[in-house]
């Protein structure tokens, strides 16, 4: 595909916002490798420096990654139900997911196995016991 093609497309492709964000490319072009300038100008403007992540980083952290940390600490079940909850406040949700969780019977899972060394002490039983089992079953 050709250099002017790819640029082509790439500027119908752009909302309103970020065309006025590379106005500067778009009128005046250079003659020779648009699509790569468009390109390196859009990535160099819109993506956030690495000083401004740091920045945001140590700033408080938004509400929505407070929820998504809170919402994962809870059972699947109750995300699902919080997560299509339009309360917004997270002391509401907190209250909410209390009483789910009164309101909901606790399920326990009891887990059984047996190694293989139990199984084989089983098998080698002395072959006296055999002989009893024999002959109570004989009466």
């Amino acid at each position: 595909m050709q250099d002017f093609t790819k640029y082509g497309y790439m500027v119908r492709q752009l909302d309103n916002q970020t065309l006025e964000v590379i106005e500067d490319v778009i009128v005046s072009p250079p003659t020779a490798g648009r699509y790569e300038k468009i390109k390196n100008k859009l990535i160099k403007r819109l993506s956030a420096s690495q000083e401004q992540r740091l920045r945001q980083l140590e700033s408080q952290p938004s509400t929505d990654l407070i929820k998504s940390l809170w919402l994962n600490r809870h059972p699947t079940t109750l995300q699902a139900i919080l997560a299509v909850s339009t309360e917004t406040s997270l002391d509401k949700l907190d209250e909410l997911a209390d009483k789910i969780n009164k309101s909901t019977p606790r399920r326990q899972v009891a887990s059984v196995s047996s190694s293989n060394s139990e199984l084989k002490i089983i098998r080698k039983q002395p072959p006296e016991l055999d002989v009893q089992v024999a002959s109570l079953t004989h009466f």
